[in-house]
């Protein structure tokens, strides 16, 4: 028994490969076309072609035999499995998985794929939005993973980040000026009281700007002024996972001095020197109108 793999860049020319190979290769007739409608769930070029073949002058011999092939046709150990994770009960998510010959697949959850061919495959996750007008954003839009054959490969999209209705993203083009309380606006969408403006770098916004809205007042011609207090990353963002790293000074002496309930004093590392508290705070910076909190832990020997 001879197997033959046949794919394409959509379903749609996948339908015309079988099609072409049923009609050149197995015996299919063509004496008849059919069509498959998009906007029909559940019917489309792939699901028709069974409905066709089954009325086309294929004999019933014929027919037996491929479906007995098919059968005992041996099955991929290779598979591909995505995990779409904390997304709200309802709520489909937008992930696109790409790969080798122009392999493309949409996923709205968790499924896995099963025998496809070796290679480097994109996983790219797009942001949704429910009811209430939260937009849910993967931690990892995009990543790339290698699929090896025979292999059982498990990737997640962890729709973690969660963006309040009330954060409104602004294009850095439309900052006209940015004041000590005051951002104005051109040309922008209409910013509301109470919501929380996140704007990119641009040219009056050198280091990104997050403010929240206190009020709006309208200049005419697209213009907004609005008065504004500085943002909190836990306005703009209900919850989210992000890293930051960064290289601490290689020497920065200093004496912690004795340890509570302790007798002797703290001595100095030559092998690791001693970090004072506020080279933490030089390690990483923050721009205008923005605040950063930091959790952190220390890790010291004692020795004597």
């Amino acid at each position: 028994m001879v197997t033959k793999r046949l794919s394409s860049p959509d379903r749609g020319a996948t339908a015309a490969a079988i099609a072409a190979c049923a009609v050149g290769t197995v015996g299919f007739a063509s004496a008849e076309i059919s069509f498959a409608r998009g906007d029909n769930a559940g019917v489309d070029a792939l699901a028709l072609g069974a409905l066709s073949g089954g009325r086309s002058a294929i004999s019933d011999a014929l027919m037996a035999q491929l479906i007995a092939a098919a059968a005992q046709a041996p099955q991929s150990a290779t598979s591909l499995q995505v995990q779409v994770t904390d997304l709200p009960a309802g709520l489909s998510g937008d992930v696109t998985v790409t790969g080798p010959n122009g392999y493309s697949m949409r996923l709205v959850s968790t499924m896995t794929l099963s025998g496809p061919l070796p290679g480097t495959y994109e996983v790219t996750a797009g942001m949704v939005k429910d009811a209430a007008g939260t937009t849910y954003a993967a931690t990892q839009p995009t990543h790339t993973l290698t699929v090896a054959a025979g292999a059982a490969q498990t990737t997640t999209v962890d729709y973690f980040d969660q963006i309040p209705a009330t954060t409104k993203p602004i294009d850095p083009v439309t900052v006209s000026a940015v004041g000590t309380a005051i951002v104005t606006l051109t040309g922008a969408p209409a910013v509301a009281d109470g919501e929380t403006i996140a704007v990119g770098v641009g040219p009056a916004t050198p280091n990104g700007l997050l403010v929240k809205v206190d009020s709006v007042t309208s200049g005419g011609a697209g213009v907004q002024d609005l008065t504004t207090e500085p943002g909190m990353l836990t306005d703009a963002i209900t919850q989210g996972d992000f890293s930051a790293d960064a290289a601490l000074p290689e020497e920065s002496p200093c004496d912690l001095g004795p340890a509570p309930g302790m007798n002797g004093a703290v001595k100095n590392s030559a092998a690791k020197p001693d970090v004072r508290p506020s080279d933490l705070a030089n390690a990483l910076s923050c721009g205008a109108n923005g605040a950063v909190s930091l959790y952190g832990q220390l890790d010291a020997s004692v020795y004597r």
